[in-house]
C-alpha cells in the first residue's frame, strides 16, 4: 500500500477513534445531565427510572461508539477488523446522519444549520466508507465474502434492533 493510502488510512482511524469519544462522552453526559435535572425538580421519580430504561433506550448510539471506538484503534494498527468495523461504523453513522439531517431539516422551529451540520457529517462519513471499500484497501485486507456477509449482518442487525425498539 502506498503512502498515501496509509495516511488516508490513520486519518480515518483518528476521526473515528475521536468521533466515538465525542458521542460517548456527549450522550452520557446528556444522560446525567436529564436525569439529575429531572429528578431536581420532580419531572422524574427515582423509582420510575432505572437502568433497563436507559440501556433500552440509548443500547444502539453506546454499541455503535464502541465499534467506532474499536474499528479506530485497531484500523490504526492496521488490523483487518478494524478495516471491517470501521466500513461497519461509517455505514452506520452515515445512515443515522442522513435520518437526523432530513428530520432536523423537516421540524419548522429548529436551527437548519443543526440540520446541515448532520448532512455535513452524513457526507464525511459516507466519504470515508468509500474511500475504505477502494481498491488499496480491498488489495491489502483481502476480505472474504464471509467478511462482506458478517458486515451486512451486522449493519441489518443493527437496523432491525432500531427499528423494533
Amino acid at each position: 500500500m502506498k503512502k498515501k493510502w496509509i495516511i488516508i488510512s490513520r486519518v480515518i482511524s483518528v476521526i473515528l477513534f475521536m468521533w466515538s469519544l465525542y458521542v460517548l462522552f456527549d450522550v452520557t453526559t446528556r444522560i446525567y445531565t436529564n436525569m439529575h435535572t429531572g429528578l431536581r425538580t420532580g419531572a422524574l421519580r427515582a423509582e420510575n427510572v432505572g437502568y433497563g430504561h436507559l440501556v433500552k433506550s440509548f443500547y444502539i448510539i453506546y454499541l455503535t461508539a464502541f465499534i467506532a471506538l474499536y474499528a479506530g484503534i485497531a484500523l490504526m494498527y492496521e488490523k483487518k477488523q478494524g478495516w471491517i468495523f470501521a466500513i461497519i461504523a461509517c455505514m452506520l453513522y452515515t445512515g443515522s446522519m442522513l435520518i437526523s439531517a432530513r428530520n432536523n431539516l423537516i421540524i419548522e422551529n429548529t436551527n437548519k444549520l443543526v440540520g446541515v451540520s448532520y448532512f455535513g457529517a452524513a457526507l464525511l462519513f459516507a466519504t470515508m466508507f468509500i474511500l475504505l471499500v477502494l481498491k488499496p484497501f480491498r488489495e491489502k485486507y483481502r476480505p472474504a465474502f464471509k467478511n462482506w456477509l458478517f458486515v451486512g449482518a451486522i449493519v441489518g442487525l443493527i437496523i432491525v434492533a432500531k427499528n423494533i425498539s
